[in-house]
């Protein structure tokens, strides 16, 4: 992302967040605790993962926005 304008990375990610928003908000509250298996952290729920997700994507922006001023 380096060699990018920040403006269409966020773009991107913006799109791609909003088609995973639409894909989960029809989730009922047993979908939303589905078990799947991670590598490393062993069994998650989706809600977990979303989760994490949410947080990371914050993250990146905070970071974002320091850099950018």
């Amino acid at each position: 992302y380096r060699e990018q304008k920040p403006r269409k990375v966020f773009g991107r990610v913006r799109e791609l967040r909003q088609i995973l928003t639409e894909k989960v908000d029809g989730l009922d509250e047993a979908e939303w605790q589905r078990v799947g298996l991670h590598p490393r952290r062993g069994e998650i729920t989706v809600h977990w993962l979303l989760d994490r997700l949410c947080d990371h994507d914050a993250d990146h922006l905070e970071r974002a926005r320091d850099v950018l001023g």
